[in-house]
């Protein structure tokens, strides 16, 4: 008879939830269980879980727990101190749960209010009960918050009671971490009584919590106190007028106008330049030790050299891993557009496409002041900042640093002196003080781009400080055509890049093995044929036919000025689609559309012996030269004479 498994307890299902976020833990077994746990969660994590249990109609939902402050070292469950704060340097944070199996959700209470919120009363016992609608709404949408008064606790204010699903366990962790942080500022910036009402303590605590984690601070102060208060509305199921209500006497000043901050806004704005200055750690977000093998399923294809040890994709990993950004250089339509591309989605979670230009500031890369409503001015980041620093989201350890990779497609565009600055200095692995200033700071600080961070001390994530991560990468494109202007880079930036040259066939590999590479590059294009009996002036088999005379285009033009593949297939394109649409294959408005201006700057001779081997070698009835001619005259102002001038 096969024994029936044992469900499993709430200490495997929280672990199971955490996942990847564990490093280790005192094992399932241990009550309390013990958890060391990975950036951004707490680092040590104390868990006394427990299921619960239907207690009444009033109550709802209890763990079976009497938390007694009877112990002489603090409370029996909790280990913690009667009347101590809570400490984020203390080595463990403590969290009280419950888990209901109905409805698959782990409720935590707010450990460090029985002890915080001492009336002096230490043997009176306290229930930790959550509401049945609280479990419902939190196994719906993830996460739910109530709010709970301790009246056996007298006047010292409230509980926020969590309820989450398992999946949403870190996020609720993070809540819970930061609450407590923000009830010590709470007590540092208002007066002794403004947790006398323990709703209104409660809800300024989940109101400051949503401002600093939830809402855009790219916004202004009253949008994202806006922002904050829908958010405790959505989670505790309030009108706004009751929420305002209950915070008004605390966060407007008294009857008498002369105890409390004046407003919302300016306490808000106080405890998050606490925030960022007291707990906001950088943590370096990393990207190769996460990243196995090579991008080999690119979707290009590169002609194979047996003269070659390393292929381009094998040199663009050796010099990525080998801390080098790199340029990809070649001719116009060789592909590097698309081959940085998709590197860089392969390597990185995130990445940016720019195109450069020839008016880039220093303003558009690094950033700059821009005007604001008040009439002030305001830092803002520019292309490259915006990598290295989420401003737009406040996560839990303040605003969040990120290794977004950045792409840059012709590089050879922009002057590099203008538009690059300081960069050059950061990105050699210095730290730069940028000659800007974070006004929203009082007083305003200086904003710094930090080129190696750990030559810093506990370096600090906020508004004005920026780290480049050892691991991101900038890569970027230029045309072989324009590589000059890479030497007006210096060579200390010089250095720091790998230049790696994207391969195209040459006119002898076209000679040689030309429709070969037609065939390989064509199965890759997927252009699709239209039905040969409908094409007039083609009577042999129409593939074979583009790849042969695509060959002979290709390798003319090859000869003096190299094109990649990418302008092959613009021009197979209009070819293939001016067959569906007129019934005749030609060649000559292609030629014309896609593969003159490619030309542009090549002499008169030249230009003629390309024109002469494309004319001689296709058919006339598929070439008319003389059309050709007329646009070289008009739009490239060269004039080569016909047969018979």
């Amino acid at each position: 008879m096969t024994s029936k498994s044992s469900p499993p307890t709430p200490r495997e299902i929280l672990l199971d939830a955490l996942g990847g976020y564990v490093k280790q833990h005192s094992g399932v077994d241990s009550n309390p269980l013990d958890v060391d746990l990975q950036d951004p969660l707490p680092s040590q994590v104390r868990f006394y879980l427990f299921e619960t249990s239907y207690s009444d109609e009033d109550h709802g939902w209890a763990i079976n727990v009497r938390l007694d402050n009877t112990n002489e070292n603090g409370h029996e469950i909790t280990d913690r101190e009667s009347g101590s704060d809570w400490n984020p340097d203390e080595e463990y944070q403590v969290i009280l749960g419950g888990y209901h199996e109905d409805y698959d959700v782990f409720t935590f209470w707010d450990d460090a209010v029985y002890s915080h919120y001492d009336t002096g009363d230490d043997n009176a016992p306290h229930k930790s009960y959550v509401a049945d609608e609280t479990l419902e709404r939190g196994s719906e949408n993830g996460i739910s918050i109530q709010p709970r008064e301790l009246r056996e606790r007298g006047d010292r204010g409230g509980e926020t009671v969590i309820t989450v699903t398992p999946d949403r366990i870190d996020e609720a962790l993070q809540m819970r971490d930061r609450i407590r942080w923000i009830r010590t500022q709470l007590n540092e910036v208002l007066e002794d009584n403004w947790a006398s009402n323990q709703y209104r303590a409660q809800r300024l605590e989940h109101l400051v919590y949503e401002y600093l984690v939830n809402t855009d601070r790219r916004k202004s102060v009253q949008e994202r106190r806006e922002q904050a208060i829908s958010r405790v509305q959505e989670l505790q199921d309030k009108s706004k007028s009751a929420i305002m209500s209950s915070l008004r006497a605390e966060v407007y000043g008294d009857n008498d106008g002369n105890t409390l901050p004046e407003s919302l806004g300016s306490l808000l704005s106080q405890i998050e330049r606490h925030y960022f200055e007291s707990y906001n750690l950088w943590k370096e977000p990393v990207v190769f030790e996460e990243v196995d093998g090579t991008p080999d399923d690119i979707d290009l294809y590169f002609p194979p050299d047996e003269e070659r040890s390393q292929t381009v994709i094998e040199q663009i990993d050796i010099a990525l891993r080998s801390g080098n950004h790199v340029i990809l250089t070649g001719p116009p339509g060789s592909g590097k557009s698309d081959l940085a591309e998709q590197v860089a989605e392969y390597y990185a979670d995130n990445y940016q496409m720019a195109t450069a230009t020839d008016d880039w500031t220093t303003f558009d890369t690094i950033g700059g002041y821009r005007p604001q409503t008040d009439g002030g001015l305001e830092f803002h980041p520019g292309l490259f900042l915006q990598r290295f620093m989420d401003e737009s989201r406040i996560g839990a350890r303040g605003i969040e640093a990120k290794n977004e990779w950045l792409v840059i497609d012709e590089l050879n565009r922009a002057n590099i002196d203008k538009a690059f600055g300081s960069l050059f200095s950061a990105l050699t692995g210095n730290n730069v003080t940028l000659p800007f200033d974070d006004t929203t700071q009082e007083p305003s600080k200086p904003i710094k781009l930090n080129g190696n961070p750990n030559a810093i001390t506990e370096p600090r994530v906020n508004s004005h400080t920026y780290y480049i991560p050892e691991d991101w990468r900038l890569i970027a494109t230029i045309n072989s055509v324009d590589k000059s202007s890479l030497y007006r880079m210096s060579r200390a930036f010089m250095r720091r890049f790998a230049f790696i040259q994207v391969p195209v066939p040459d006119d002898e590999d076209l000679e040689e093995d030309g429709e070969f590479l037609l065939d390989e590059y064509l199965e890759i294009w997927d252009l699709g044929y239209p039905d040969e009996e409908d094409i007039e002036n083609v009577s042999s088999d129409l593939d074979n036919r583009l790849k042969e005379d695509l060959t002979i285009l290709w390798t003319a033009v090859q000869r003096h000025q190299k094109v990649g593949p990418g302008v092959i297939e613009d021009l197979a394109k209009q070819v293939i689609t001016g067959i569906e649409r007129t019934g005749e294959l030609h060649y000559e408005y292609a030629t014309v559309a896609k593969l003159l201006p490619q030309l542009d700057g090549l002499p008169p001779s030249k230009m003629d012996d390309v024109l002469g081997e494309i004319g001689g070698r296709l058919d006339d009835e598929l070439f008319d030269r003389d059309i050709v001619n007329e646009f070289t005259r008009e739009y490239l102002d060269i004039a080569i004479p016909t047969d018979g001038e």
